[in-house]
């Protein structure tokens, strides 16, 4: 099933091939002891991932869940996880962090490197496309 319900909260959305061409132009053309932000356009979650079930042709999440669900969550996981009686992949402060916004600035990086990134529907709409590649080369 896909995820009815997201966090409250939001990133920065970028194209992977746009960070790496950051990171080329910060080797080739940034300043020694100079820090660059390589990010994308700052959306929610709920923005973010209904765009992309739209690309995906498939049902948007319904809402946000409230910010008690992540902080109980994140506490029974620290507290089961600090009694062995459960262990996850990711660490039991992820949970945490859902309801955060962390959004960023790459103007310095657009200015001085060029960096540019593609617009949010084209990497949807890549993304997308990687999935369901991926999703046919599963069932191969």
């Amino acid at each position: 099933g896909r995820p009815r319900w997201v966090p409250q909260g939001g990133t920065s959305f970028a194209d992977v091939e746009d960070v790496a061409a950051g990171v080329v132009a910060a080797l080739e053309r940034g300043r020694v002891g100079e820090r660059y932000i390589l990010a994308g356009h700052d959306r929610t979650w709920l923005e973010f991932t209904t765009a992309l079930a739209r690309a995906l042709g498939s049902r948007a999440p319904i809402g946000e869940l409230p910010g008690w669900i992540p902080t109980g969550v994140g506490r029974s996981a620290e507290l089961l996880d600090r009694l062995g009686l459960w262990r996850s992949s990711s660490s039991p402060r992820s949970f945490r962090a859902w309801g955060w916004y962390g959004y960023a600035d790459s103007g310095k990086a657009m200015r001085e490197l060029g960096y540019a990134i593609r617009p949010l529907d084209e990497i949807v709409e890549r993304l997308a496309e990687a999935s369901a590649s991926a999703s046919t080369s599963r069932r191969k």
